[in-house]
């Protein structure tokens, strides 16, 4: 401040002295408040900014929008909005938004580099349902408040190796049903908070063995429909001592790696699958130390023979799906020690034949589903011990000549559903 002007101000009195510095912080405030515009911006999105403002100033018109009131937009939905493409200023000065949606925009090819600069309070974004083919490698950059990333169903083919760096608060990240053949070893390594993630519906033909590395709070894993998919690396999922929830299917496994589940005694939920048409087997210690699974589903179509030991240790299993497994047989001791086991399905299997005691020790199972499995007689004592047992289903059999003391101890079934289904 030049002295002329510093002794004039000192020469003031108290009262006169204090208009003047509250007259300073008003044009302070004013400019910061200037009037910015949002008229420039991409039409769906300006839509949805004055939306949200209208809430409070329903006059409020495009070229009335000041830089202030735009810190106040919290939520932008702009899904199925028909937009083509979006500006890198779209999003400027809203710096107090937590949610945007810009999924279903089928035309939405592309996204500017710089589109989400300054979003850094942003924690959920959805990009899905769109028709991306590519991504910015430094497109999220800065979004270190995200918590769930949406990419499903578009076209992206690949992508780059940091495109998640510094997405270190991000629990949830969707990548379902792209086109994406391979991924980087180090695509996810920042997200150390990641709790779920989701890979299924992409014509992936191998994972890096390392692909997993860090995400050691993950708890929810999704390897669904990856069609080219021939094998698993032994390690691939070492480290992951949290995962509950693991889904694996591909038309292509040929192999399933003995120690692949080795270290996850913390998973409650198994499903492991393939329709490929050439003989698969499985190691009888596939499933050691997993003494926390409560469900298991093994839909192999090609699966022609389960070694007797493979389910032992499983106390805790709850429901064990075997359908459409082409199982000839099944060993007399292969569900021994199951004793927590409450829902069995067998159904679509070539099963002619059951052991009398194949089900020996199950004495909490409510439900079992023999439907579709070639038999045309059961032993009469095929039953005994099921006493916990309230659903049966033999529909699509050939069974005749069926044994009169058959469902003798059976005083939980129930009648409706037991007689509509062996009707049939």
């Amino acid at each position: 401040m030049p002295q002329d002007l510093r002794n004039f101000f000192l020469g003031l009195d108290m009262p006169l002295r204090l208009v003047c510095v509250i007259t300073f912080l008003f044009f302070c405030y004013t400019a910061q408040a200037q009037v910015t515009g949002i008229c420039d911006r991409t039409d769906a999105i300006e839509t949805e900014i004055l939306r949200e403002l209208h809430k409070l100033d329903p006059d409020l018109a495009c070229d009335e929008v000041t830089a202030v009131q735009l810190t106040r937009v919290r939520y932008i939905r702009a899904s199925s909005k028909g937009i083509s493409s979006l500006s890198a200023g779209d999003f400027t000065g809203l710096t107090g938004l937590i949610f945007l949606d810009l999924s279903e925009n089928s035309a939405l090819t592309s996204l500017p580099e710089d589109l989400f600069d300054g979003l850094d309070r942003l924690t959920d974004l959805r990009l899905f349902s769109n028709s991306l083919t590519s991504l910015p490698e430094d497109l999220f950059d800065g979004l270190s408040s995200l918590l769930a990333l949406y990419l499903e169903d578009n076209s992206l083919k690949n992508l780059p190796e940091d495109l998640f760096d510094g997405l270190s608060s991000l629990r949830r990240l969707s990548l379902t049903d792209n086109s994406l053949t391979s991924l980087p070893e180090n695509l996810f390594g920042g997200l150390s908070s990641l709790v779920e993630l989701r890979l299924g519906g992409n014509p992936l033909t191998s994972l890096p063995e390392n692909l997993f590395d860090g995400l050691g709070d993950i708890k929810h894993l999704f390897l669904w429909e990856n069609k080219q998919l021939t094998n698993l690396p032994e390690n691939l999922f070492e480290g992951l001592n949290k995962l509950e929830r693991l889904f694996i299917t591909s038309r292509s496994l040929t192999s399933v790696p003995k120690d692949l589940f080795d270290g996850l005694n913390n998973l409650e939920t198994l499903f492991l699958g393939t329709n490929r048409n050439r003989p698969t087997s499985l190691h009888e210690d596939l499933f050691d130390g997993l003494t926390s699974l409560k469900k298991l589903d093994l839909t192999f179509s090609s699966l022609r023979r389960l070694p007797e030991d493979i389910f032992d240790g499983l106390t805790n299993l709850e429901t064990l799906r075997l359908r459409h497994t082409s199982q000839p047989r099944l060993h007399e001791d292969i569900f021994d020690g199951l004793s927590s086991l409450q829902n069995l399905d067998l159904s679509d299997n070539p099963l002619t034949d059951l052991h009398e005691d194949l089900f020996d020790g199950l004495t909490n199972l409510e439900t079992l589903n023999l439907k579709k499995t070639s038999l045309s007689r059961l032993h009469e004592d095929i039953f005994d011990g099921l006493s916990s047992l309230q659903n049966l289903d033999l529909s699509d059999n050939p069974l005749t000549d069926l044994h009169e003391d058959l469902f003798d101890g059976l005083h939980n079934l129930s009648p409706i559903i037991f007689i509509r289904e062996l009707g049939n």
